[in-house]
């Protein structure tokens, strides 16, 4: 082989090895031979083939790597052809006015204010077994919750037996409902005197953030019991961007930008969203004079691993999609709404290149970091503004028409942005049969003009038979009584 005559192919193996799967695509444009080397272990093709797919290995499962190999081909040939191993309708056990949630794998239903039931939707190829088990008789009122299956954590928003405001969050087990062994704190107290009953919780890793209302937003190392951040202001929404940094919107006259904070380094004082300290603001396009009420909000599916111990892999947490949605009243005095797809690694790319050691704030422009770093998006006119669970990963998933057809079938959107795997389709056809999607203009009354943006992904419409008569208001959803589980 040109340039290592003295090593042992086995010898070679093992360090290529070493390299996670950029080091590997990088080696495989060395030449022909290194390609074919790569292509012919199983080991290395299986970290290429991880990365296209979104997925990385669990190190739990007792398969063998050819066994996952060929699992994980099959997992992705099934997404890329929308091939749904398992159709089923679950009825909605949550009462109007109660909660539900969708995370690694399980679906968590608020059957009354102290009963939670769980159902961990099954994979046949993953080799995840359906299981449902119910908390009932819960010692805390719930208000609102979030579930980490793979921590088996499940944190309470209590509310006061009176219903007059929220208490506290109490950090649970998930598969018991008591207190959680790892939590120092097992209750973590709100500390400011605005609360609001409107949560927005969400878990990443260490780390618990809850919003209230869209004024207030906290961010506790639930592991600690440390309050680690305190804003306030308003329209606030929140995405967690990484182990360190959280990303929130921050409002002008003529402008709004999404602000990355380290929230490791934040103060706990409750402060106002104009005077926190931020490492880097992304400018969006340029808002039209004559817009008002702008306003943002954010869906994302951060990589939460399903608990079980025989899946071989789980989705990716290396990166996952922010889906941005921009409102506002218009100058012709209609509602505007705009969508960016922005994959989390776009905004880690930009804030990875920045001096370290440094108080300076910095500010990328839209023209430097959007137009090929996202997508601007046209609504489905099946979009939903109630709660829903549909991104996952790097995947978004939409109804493109709410009511079903002339024949009772429903019509579904799903797009991917890895862009790994947008890439691969680019360069080598469409190894998974879908559209590559490279370029889009958006006319928008909410800007000054034109967004054009060009980050290429993969997409795919499915058409599925109605199982019910009743319409459908959302992907993870149908209208008030029924959720509808589809599973590889």
């Amino acid at each position: 082989m040109p340039g290592v005559p003295t090593l042992p192919i086995e010898l070679i193996i093992q360090i290529l090895n070493i390299l996670d799967y950029k080091g590997l695509l990088k080696c495989r444009q060395i030449c022909k031979q290194w390609d074919l080397l790569i292509q012919g272990d199983t080991s290395l093709i299986y970290k290429v083939h991880l990365a296209v797919n979104g997925m990385e290995d669990s190190n739990s499962s007792s398969m063998n790597v050819v066994e996952r190999l060929r699992t994980l081909k099959e997992h992705g040939d099934d997404w890329g052809k929308l091939r749904f191993t398992q159709d089923e309708i679950v009825d909605m056990n949550t009462p109007a006015n109660c909660v539900w949630e969708l995370q690694g794998g399980v679906l968590t239903q608020a059957r009354d204010e102290r009963t939670l039931v769980f159902t961990q939707i099954p994979s046949q190829l993953r080799h995840i077994q359906k299981r449902t088990w119910t908390l009932d008789n819960l010692d805390v009122v719930v208000a609102d919750y979030c579930i980490d299956p793979s921590q088996d954590l499940l944190v309470i928003a209590g509310e006061r037996a009176d219903g007059s405001a929220p208490a506290n969050i109490h950090l649970r087990t998930l598969s018991s409902g008591d207190t959680h062994p790892r939590a120092s704190n097992v209750i973590l107290a709100y500390g400011h005197d605005y609360i609001g009953h409107s949560h927005n919780i969400r878990i990443s890793g260490d780390h618990v953030a809850i919003c209230w209302s869209g004024k207030l937003l906290s961010i506790w190392n639930w592991k600690s019991g440390v309050l680690q951040m305190a804003l306030k202001g308003h329209h606030l929404t929140f995405a967690f961007l990484s182990d360190d940094h959280v990303l929130i919107p921050r409002y002008h006259e003529t402008r709004v930008d999404l602000i990355a904070i380290n929230f490791r380094l934040a103060s706990s004082t409750l402060t106002a969203v104009d005077d926190i300290e931020y490492d880097c603001a992304f400018g969006l396009p340029p808002v039209n004079p004559h817009s008002q009420d702008i306003n943002v909000s954010m869906r994302y599916g951060p990589a939460v691993p399903n608990a079980s111990r025989l899946a071989p892999f789980h989705i990716s947490q290396e990166d996952f999609l922010l889906v941005v949605y921009l409102t506002g009243v218009t100058s012709r005095w209609r509602v505007g709404l705009d969508r960016f797809m922005i994959p989390a690694s776009t905004l880690l790319r930009h804030l990875e290149a920045l001096p370290s050691h440094t108080d300076d704030r910095f500010r990328i422009d839209w023209d430097e970091w959007g137009p090929t770093g996202c997508q601007v998006s046209p609504l489905c006119p099946g979009y939903s503004n109630i709660w829903i669970r549909n991104v996952y990963g790097t995947r978004f998933v939409e109804l493109e028409d709410k009511n079903t057809d002339e024949s009772g079938c429903i019509r579904l959107f799903f797009a991917d942005f890895n862009q790994v795997a947008a890439r691969k389709g680019t360069v080598e056809g469409q190894p998974l049969q879908t559209a590559v999607h490279i370029t889009e203009a958006v006319s928008s009354d909410l800007f000054q003009g034109p967004v054009t943006t060009s980050l290429p992904f993969r997409s795919r419409t499915c058409t599925l038979s109605s199982k019910t008569e009743e319409r459908y208001e959302g992907v993870m959803r149908n209208f008030r009584t029924q959720f509808r589980i589809l599973s590889i």
